[in-house]
Formats: C-alpha cells, sequence, structure tokens
C-alpha cells in the first residue's frame, strides 16, 4: 500500500512519454485492432479468406516471424501516423504534449473509430459486459485491458458511478470512459 510506504525508500525518476511507435502499438493492442490485425494476417498467410477458428497454435519460428512481418507490415501506415503526430519537437528532450496530440486522440477520427463496437474489439466486450447488468466487470475488463491491472478500491466506485451517469446510453459511457483511460497519463507515460 503506497500510502503506507515510507518515502525514504521510494525512488523516483522522471515520466517517459512512449515513444509515437509504443504509443500507436499500445493503443492497438488495447483496443483490439491489433487482433483484427493479426487475424487478417493469419488469413493471409493460410491463403484462406478466413483462418481456421480457433486458430492454429503458431509453434514454427519461421511462421512466427511471417506472422510478425506481416502483421506489421499492415499496420505500417497507422505507425506512421502516429509518427508524424506524436513525434516530439521539444529539443530538451522532455514529454511535451501538444494541443494538436490532445485534439487528435481527444477528436480524431482513428482512435473513434477504434473504439467502435466492432466483433472483438475491446468496447464490444465491455458493451456485452454491460449489457448483463454488470458495471464492476466492464471497469474490470477495461482496467486490466487498458491498464493491466484491476482498479483500486477508490477508482472502481467512481468509475461505476461514471459508466452509470449515462444511464441508458450504455454504449457512450463505454466509448467516453475507453477514451479518457486511453487518454490518461498512466497509459501515456511510461513509469
Amino acid at each position: 500500500d503506497s500510502a503506507s510506504a515510507r518515502p525514504e525508500l521510494l525512488v523516483a525518476g522522471p515520466l517517459k512519454p512512449l515513444t509515437p511507435e509504443q504509443l500507436a502499438w499500445s493503443l492497438m493492442i488495447a483496443t483490439g485492432v491489433d487482433a483484427e490485425a493479426r487475424y487478417g494476417a493469419l488469413a493471409k498467410l493460410s491463403k484462406s479468406p478466413q483462418p481456421p477458428q480457433p486458430a492454429p497454435p503458431l509453434e514454427s519460428p519461421e511462421l512466427l516471424w511471417q506472422l510478425e512481418a506481416e502483421v506489421n507490415k499492415s499496420q505500417q501506415g497507422i505507425v506512421d501516423e502516429f509518427v508524424q503526430v506524436f513525434a516530439s519537437g521539444s529539443e530538451t528532450g522532455q514529454f511535451d504534449a501538444s494541443a494538436s496530440q490532445a485534439l487528435y486522440l481527444r477528436n480524431g477520427p482513428r482512435l473513434t473509430e477504434w473504439l467502435q463496437p466492432k466483433p472483438g474489439r475491446l468496447v464490444a466486450r465491455l458493451q456485452e459486459l454491460r449489457e448483463s447488468g454488470d458495471a464492476k466487470a466492464v471497469v474490470e475488463h477495461a482496467c486490466l485491458s487498458i491498464y493491466g491491472r484491476l482498479p483500486n478500491d477508490d477508482e472502481l466506485p467512481r468509475l461505476t458511478a461514471f459508466l452509470d451517469a449515462f444511464g441508458d446510453d450504455s454504449l457512450s459511457g463505454i466509448q467516453a470512459l475507453t477514451r479518457s483511460m486511453l487518454c490518461s497519463a498512466e497509459f501515456r507515460l511510461n513509469h
């Protein structure tokens, strides 16, 4: 528990932003876009319109390498887009987010499209959980998918209340929650 930790035992270091490439891939993985790309690459490598379900295990290092190369190739345009928007203009080497970067994440079509409830994507999974009436499960799944951890005791009631505030428009609530988490310092900075 950090509240009871002795400050003299804590080590502090500078926060580093994810590189534009890391940010692009992290967003794709968190939203489920990466899984779509892998599915498409597997279909292409298997020379079939649809890869077998479930996907066979890729035990061959050569096949794994080919799959990764195909995914990287298919997503390179997106990564280049993030490099163009998020490449630092700061000569100090310190994190200095710009208004255009914030607007890109807040209003840009890329993240907006990734937050649509398409099969396999994070928002679709969260919407399915929400339709079952379990706001706690939605928040836990969102935190695990985006932050790689469960929500703490303070976050859980606040985030479930946030979702509840959207009433019957649960999709908008899930999209707003997901976008805010993806735009947070915890997601954007390497700490």
